[in-house]
């Protein structure tokens, strides 16, 4: 899968960026591998506390590769949140915007809307 993803993308030389969002020590570890030289990699999704991962010098330093980190919310907070939601206790409305189709995301992510909410996306 990895050499598949390189392959599809910067002539070969493999994506700018890479956006892992399942958060397992494998998944990580193919986002290294998978970027291009000088690109960046956004560790989205958390592994479970305790975890550690390999990952291959080489990218990181010949290549100039970076990688960060991105904290987003806890399982508890989503509880919490989902209920407020179904309790009608969150303005909804207010915090998505637009709702979009499965074929507009790319173009969405590519254009970017400068807005601070996210939209919603439908089959």
């Amino acid at each position: 899968a990895v050499q598949v993803v390189k392959a599809a993308h910067g002539g070969g030389r493999g994506p700018a960026a890479v956006v892992e969002a399942v958060g397992r020590p494998e998944a990580w570890e193919a986002a290294v591998v998978i970027a291009r030289p000088g690109g960046e990699v956004l560790l989205y999704g958390g592994c479970a506390a305790g975890t550690t991962v390999t990952l291959p010098t080489f990218p990181l330093h010949y290549e100039e590769l970076s990688i960060r980190g991105s904290y987003h919310h806890t399982p508890d907070a989503v509880r919490e949140a989902l209920a407020r939601l179904a309790a009608g206790d969150a303005p909804y409305d207010e915090l998505i915007g637009d709702e979009i189709g499965l074929d507009e995301v790319a173009d969405v992510l590519r254009a970017g809307s400068g807005e601070k909410r996210p939209v919603r996306t439908a089959p």
